[in-house]
């Protein structure tokens, strides 16, 4: 941690928010808009970054959410018998 209070922060460039997250161009500006993504910090009348922990934290969100959903249609399922689940076996091989 630095004197100023802040860890030290790394901004990534487009290209790197892209890669790392899979979005597109149009779907991440859409998501931006939506309040869904990060907003980016300005750097200079053209350039924007975005602050890369506020994207891992976009990314950590997304295989939560994706986590989740996995867990919540398993307890749905209903669970087999291990006899049934044999007798499927043998009947396909």
């Amino acid at each position: 941690m630095q004197a100023d209070g802040f860890e030290e922060e790394q901004l990534w460039r487009l290209e790197t928010v892209l890669a790392k997250t899979g979005l597109s161009r149009t779907k991440m500006y859409e998501m931006i808009e939506c309040g869904e993504f990060p907003e980016p910090v300005p750097l200079s009348v053209r350039c924007v970054a975005w602050v890369a922990s506020e994207v891992n934290a976009f990314i950590r969100k997304c295989i939560s959410k994706r986590d989740e959903k996995q867990s919540r249609s398993a307890a749905a399922r209903p669970r087999q018998k291990e006899s049934d689940a044999a007798d499927h076996r043998l009947s396909t091989d």
